[in-house]
């Protein structure tokens, strides 16, 4: 009876880690694709509204359901713009389940919005939105090529840990 509690334990587990993993994936290319959708979003407030960097991010965050936009809405005044969207991009990359790769083109975001005014702002957006849906292509191919063989695999390595045990 002991060996059968443990050994769905551990087929439990060894599942849950799997899925967990695919979970992941997911939570990345969805972060991603929301990140590309703000800073389409971002571009365009700044270009069209006279609002100020900070509520713009606030609104960005309530609309896309971002807390890292808020949190960076809030660190502007003491930090300035760059400072506060890599310290609160630092603080969600964990959650939002991105990659360094993916925290880096993320983080000319921040630059972009504040560091130049006009015409080298809005380019500045538009590379760093660029260079997000490259993140998200790689990233989508990542979820499609691995997403399958992380739940699967920890199928199996479950089944092959209860055959052992028993």
């Amino acid at each position: 009876m002991l060996k059968l509690i443990g050994a769905a334990a551990v087929l439990s587990g060894c599942i849950g880690i799997g899925f967990y993993k695919s979970m992941r994936l997911k939570r990345r290319c969805d972060s991603l694709e929301k990140l590309t959708l703000c800073a389409e979003h971002i571009g365009a407030e700044i270009a069209f509204s006279k609002k100020r960097i900070e509520r713009i991010f606030a609104e960005t965050g309530r609309k896309f359901g971002l807390e890292v936009f808020a949190c960076a809405a809030m660190r502007i005044q003491s930090e300035g713009v760059k400072g506060a969207w890599k310290s609160s991009l630092g603080d969600y990359a964990g959650d939002m389940a991105l990659c360094e790769s993916d925290i880096s083109a993320a983080e000319l975001l921040g630059s972009g919005a504040g560091d130049f005014a006009g015409e080298e702002q809005q380019k500045g957006i538009r590379t760093a939105q660029r260079l997000l849906e490259l993140a998200l292509g790689a990233a989508r191919e990542d979820y499609a090529r691995t997403a399958k063989l992380y739940r699967s695999g920890g199928a199996l390595c479950g089944m092959l840990a209860v055959i052992l045990l028993l």
